[in-house]
């Protein structure tokens, strides 16, 4: 299952096998561990934890990456990303957990929400809003909803941060903060029943239809077939 360097031998389908029995055992056996695909290395992976520690001033073991770059395809439940291949173009997510982090940052943004009327941004700014609010039933603050000027250190930390010398490439950096692990959790779980429901209801494809789908489709390529 692991390899030498602790990454977790998974495919979609091998993945999809294991939502189906257990959801709680994917996410507490597979999903928080193990070295992600984006570095191939773990000393790598330990080198980018401990650099992001210590630009946020956290521990790095608080830190974990999720998304596409933690099996090299994407697990999200929405019917454009589901299973789609980490490329170059690809940012990372990291989930971090850490209470006195999460409370700086929450506090951040309660004070602007006090402050501003809701949707004051415009219309993109009351979506933000709404989404905000989801996420904090988890317990988590995405730093991609921040309201504008708000939690300026984080910000000025993920842009500036390198991660070529880690992964090779410089990439994008964006951070899901919950206040404790059981949250993340939590929100893991989530997001592996919405992607359930959304294959049982048909809106996305579970990996073996998509193979069964592409193999239909060359066996009715005519420049696949054989000559008559």
């Amino acid at each position: 299952m692991f390899s030498s360097q602790g990454h977790i031998e998974m495919t979609p389908s091998k993945f999809w096998g294991f939502v189906t029995k257990s959801v709680r055992r994917t996410v507490n056996d597979y999903l928080l561990v193990g070295t992600p695909k984006a570095f191939e290395q773990y000393e790598k992976y330990c080198d980018f934890r401990a650099e992001l520690g210590k630009c946020l001033q956290i521990h790095p073991s608080c830190i974990v990456v999720r998304g596409s770059a933690k099996f090299g395809f994407s697990i999200a439940p929405k019917s454009d990303r589901a299973w789609r291949p980490f490329s170059e173009d690809s940012d990372i997510d990291v989930a971090i957990a850490d209470v006195d982090y999460f409370s700086r940052l929450h506090h951040d943004v309660c004070s602007w929400e006090e402050r501003q009327r809701v949707g004051a941004s415009g219309v993109w700014g009351v979506r933000k809003d709404a989404k905000r609010q989801e996420y904090r039933g988890f317990n988590c603050i995405p730093d991609k909803l921040f309201p504008p000027n708000t939690c300026v250190y984080h910000v000025d930390a993920m842009q500036g941060f390198d991660t070529s010398p880690y992964c090779g490439t410089r990439r994008e950096i964006s951070a899901f903060v919950f206040r404790d692990w059981w949250s993340l959790r939590n929100r893991c779980e989530y997001d592996l029943i919405m992607l359930k429901k959304a294959v049982e209801e048909k809106q996305i494809l579970s990996p073996l239809e998509q193979i069964d789908e592409a193999e239909t489709q060359v066996d009715a390529d005519p420049e696949r077939m054989p000559p008559g």
